[in-house]
C-alpha cells in the first residue's frame, strides 16, 4: 500500500497471511486516528494498491513485511484444518504429517490452502534490494 507520511511516499507491501490487518492498522493509525477493520482503515487512507506490475520507484521509503515461510505453513494448518476445517478438510487430512506429505497436491486443489501459503516473493517480488527496509512479523 501507498501512503503519505510527512510529506513522504511510504510504500508498505504484505504478503497475504503476514498479518496485514494488524499491520495496516498499526501503520494507518498516526494517520487516521482510528482503529478498526481493514477495510475501513484502507478507506481513509485511501492507499494506492501496490502489485509487481505498478512498483512505486518514486517512493521515499519502501518497506517488505514478511513472514517466516514454516511458520505460515504451520499456521496454515492450524487455521484451515485444525480450526477453522475450511471445506471439511479434516476429512482428508487428519495430522499435520499428512499435511506435509500432501502439501503440493493440496497446494493446487484446496483454494484455501493455497491461500494461505501462497508464496510470499510472489507478492513482493524476487528482488530484496528493491526495498529500503525488509522487516519480519518476528521482530
Amino acid at each position: 500500500m501507498k501512503f503519505n507520511y510527512k510529506d513522504k511516499i511510504v510504500i508498505v507491501n504484505l504478503s497475504h497471511k503476514t498479518g496485514v490487518s494488524t499491520m495496516i492498522n498499526l501503520l494507518a493509525y498516526p494517520i487516521t486516528k482510528y482503529f478498526g477493520s481493514k477495510s475501513q482503515v484502507r478507506k481513509k487512507l485511501k492507499p494506492e494498491i501496490y502489485t509487481l506490475e505498478n512498483k512505486f520507484d518514486d517512493a521515499d521509503l519502501k518497506v517488505a513485511i514478511v513472514r517466516d515461510p514454516i511458520e505460515r505453513i504451520k499456521s496454515c494448518y492450524k487455521d484451515r484444518i485444525v480450526v477453522k476445517n475450511r471445506d471439511n478438510l479434516r476429512d482428508k487430512i487428519s495430522t499435520f504429517t499428512d499435511f506435509c506429505n500432501n502439501f503440493e497436491k493440496l497446494y493446487k486443489e484446496e483454494y484455501q490452502i493455497k491461500l494461505h501459503s501462497y508464496p510470499q516473493v510472489e507478492a513482493l517480488g524476487k528482488n530484496p534490494n528493491y526495498y529500503d527496509l525488509i522487516v519480519s512479523t518476528k521482530d
